[in-house]
């Protein structure tokens, strides 16, 4: 009953948000010819000696922007292997990927609002086998300059998660509803010097772990046409993680530091 209850009220959430933002008004911003940017980029880090270590990830994103809204599109995933040198075992140290899509509409020059958010996550070694997100926000351009962008975005989201093992007993899937806070920024520091930063974080249940966070930060600089080094820093929390089916608890955050190369096209 509390499942059923907790799917309903995450679904009526979704349905009075969407109907109360969907009135049509012409935004200021005038549709403008349309444009594509996609990058991609991939890092790779290996390491030998009484152990071996390997580390890869791959980022894409692409963007559709035709002045009064926009969609896009991005993925991350992350790939590490140990090796042990003296019995040459290998052992998966770390796998995830994470797919994005959204759709933003701009009311105004400065609120916009999203419809919808998508969000698909799956990490074996936080006990995650799938979670999907599904949600509308609205959202505010605090600054809108052509080198330096900030916004805001606020809204709510149902969530579904399948776990991988859970205790004897327990359910291994949840569902929750969700509040998404969430902020951008962009700043072009030099000509060739561009700095990011992307951090959303979910009020979710508390068998859903409470607090889901998600921050990608760093630096972008251009070396030889389409061609720039991409160099981020991504922090994942869960402030209540589930226990897995031994009764052991995955660490609350995860801090990645990526280093790579990174192609506009």
């Amino acid at each position: 009953m509390h499942n059923l209850l907790t799917k309903r009220s995450a679904l009526s959430v979704l349905m009075a948000s969407a109907f109360l933002i969907s009135n049509p008004v012409l935004a200021a911003t005038e549709n403008t010819a349309p444009q594509w940017v996609s990058d991609i980029s991939a890092g790779l880090n290996f390491k030998s000696g009484n152990s071996e270590r390997f580390d890869s990830s791959m980022a894409a994103k692409t963007e559709l922007d035709r002045g009064k809204d926009k969609f896009s599109f991005s993925y991350l995933g992350i790939f590490s292997e140990s090796t042990d040198a003296d019995t040459d075992e290998s052992s998966v140290t770390e796998r995830n990927h994470r797919l994005k899509a959204r759709y933003d509409w701009n009311y105004t020059e400065q609120v916009f609002f999203l419809l919808p958010t998508f969000e698909y996550y799956t990490d074996e070694f936080k006990n995650i086998e799938h979670q999907a997100t599904l949600g509308v926000a609205a959202g505010y351009k605090y600054i809108n300059q052509p080198d330096f962008k900030v916004d805001f975005y606020a809204g709510p989201s149902a969530q579904w998660t399948k776990y991988n093992e859970v205790e004897m007993d327990e359910d291994d899937s949840e569902t929750s509803p969700v509040l998404n806070l969430g902020a951008n920024v962009k700043y072009d520091i030099a000509e060739n010097i561009k700095y990011f930063l992307d951090y959303d974080v979910k009020f979710v249940s508390e068998d859903s772990g409470k607090r889901i966070h998600h921050l990608e930060t760093g630096f972008k600089v251009a070396l030889v046409g389409n061609l720039a080094l991409d160099a981020k820093l991504i922090i994942d929390r869960v402030d209540d993680p589930l226990p897995d089916g031994d009764g052991e608890i995955p660490d609350e955050q995860d801090n990645l530091v990526i280093v790579g190369l990174n192609y506009s096209f």
